[in-house]
């Protein structure tokens, strides 16, 4: 779970920002919190700001960090500096909790180098280095050593990422983080719903052979019925092809034949050819009982009860609308069963105000310890009846703040009252400046007298 960010000098960010989901002494909507080791974290924080204003941005900049260090990008690549701040470097910080032990990640980098990068932990609720990271200096905590090994990297390589190529779960501190960052923050709204679609379709495939989709089925179905759409069921496999079903007999009979004659294979490589035997015979059982369901093969089918018949549709020529509902199950499912991180760019495009509130409501739901930051432009969410002040933001972009996003707190504006019409003010431009929409070309729109 987050803490807090810190994110300084990255495109529309120059002067260091930080979004803080360590609850303030607001004593509204307890309901809102999560209690972990005596600590009060925000479920869930909202940020609102007018066009071109770096909420994205700020969104962007995690994914950044989280593509350094899963090896997607490499420094060149990441550096992307704000053009109206003096400083060359950027600087990345995060505060926060797993496996009930919190951590400190820090890294600072321009386009040529790394000049700093560290991680700690707190085991027992005491601070310990892990490795600390000055240029082409490390040093290390007393009970890693073993890094040691690993520091003669070139200075544009991120370490974190470097130690868990080398050392691949061998430090269980290390791997706790590499898991935090690469599996546990997800993000949405960033890419198109194209490639949004296709990494729910093969998340919800997996979660059918390992049996989990019917969790998907009942959050889809919780979100349909509020479409008034009527049952809606979800029906995969389709088909499994003749063609296929040959190659995994044969599969299965090869590995058979194997488990039986080679008398000479140790221990180990009989019982890992018996379970992929047993794993290839379980899928096979599951596709023959699924054989002949609808005419295409291995594709996701929404069906549908219309008048005592069943309506089958395929997910791909389904409307965008009800593509971005599968795919957003699909994600949410995973994230409020694991406790996971969402960070979703422009949450209600494509999504109805209150389909919108319902998902911002399973965040705020007590049973689980799911975190969710997104970017909005839906002022009907801005109210104190759902949302504490600190769990709302302002981004702010202009001549006044030198072209530099702002990030501001509602929770740090004076004078906020439970009674404040938070929606009135903001369009009103009380909290940051909002762009003068009444002059287009530079002349105003108003009528004359």
């Amino acid at each position: 779970m987050i803490i807090y960010m810190k994110i300084e000098n990255y495109r529309s960010i120059g002067e260091a920002i930080e979004i803080n989901f360590l609850a303030n002494s607001d004593k509204s909507h307890i309901e809102n919190l999560i209690n972990l080791n005596n600590t009060n974290l925000l479920s869930v924080i909202s940020i609102y700001g007018g066009n071109a204003t770096g909420k994205t941005n700020i969104i962007k900049a995690i994914k950044n960090i989280v593509e350094i260090i899963s090896g997607v990008k490499s420094i060149e690549e990441a550096y992307d500096p704000c053009k109206f701040y003096p400083k060359t470097e950027t600087n990345f910080e995060i505060f926060f909790i797993k496996n009930s032990i919190k951590h400190f990640y820090k890294l600072n980098y321009n386009k040529e180098k790394i000049l700093e990068e560290k991680l700690y932990y707190y085991p027992k609720g005491k601070i310990a280095k892990i490795f600390d990271r000055k240029n082409s200096t490390f040093t290390f905590g007393n009970s890693f050593t073993l890094l040691e090994n690993y520091k003669t990297i070139s200075e544009k390589t991120n370490f974190l990422k470097t130690i868990n190529e080398f050392l691949q779960g061998k430090i269980a501190e290390i791997e706790v983080v590499i898991k935090f960052f690469i599996n546990e923050i997800v993000f949405m709204g960033l890419n198109n719903i194209e490639k949004d679609l296709k990494i729910a379709e093969e998340k919800y495939k997996k979660s059918y052979l390992e049996d989990n989709s019917n969790n998907t089925k009942k959050f889809l179905d919780y979100f349909y019925n509020n479409l008034n759409l009527g049952k809606i069921d979800i029906v995969y496999p389709a088909r499994v092809s003749e063609t296929i079903n040959v190659a995994l007999h044969n599969f299965l009979e090869e590995n058979n034949n194997k488990s039986h004659t080679n008398n000479n294979s140790s221990k180990k490589e009989k019982e890992l050819t018996h379970i992929s035997f047993k794993i290839s015979e379980d899928i096979l059982k599951r596709f023959h009982s699924m054989l002949n369901i609808t005419p295409k093969e291995l594709e996701i089918v929404m069906k549908y009860r219309f008048k005592k018949k069943d309506i089958r549709i395929s997910l791909h020529e389904e409307s965008k609308g009800m593509q971005k509902i599968f795919s957003l199950g699909e994600t949410i499912v995973d994230i409020l069963e694991n406790n996971k991180l969402l960070l979703f760019d422009e949450l209600e495009v494509g999504f109805h105000t209150l389909l919108a509130k319902k998902v911002i409501e399973l965040f705020l739901a007590k049973n689980n310890s799911a975190q969710l930051l997104f970017t909005t432009h839906d002022t009907s969410l801005l109210n104190l009846e759902v949302f504490r002040r600190d769990q709302i933001y302002f981004t702010c972009r202009s001549k006044e703040t030198d072209y530099n996003t702002k990030l501001i707190s509602l929770g740090e504006i004076p004078g906020i009252r439970k009674t404040t019409d938070i929606e009135k003010e903001y369009l009103e431009g009380k909290y940051c400046p909002l762009p003068e929409y009444s002059l287009i070309y530079g002349k105003s729109c108003e009528k004359n007298d």
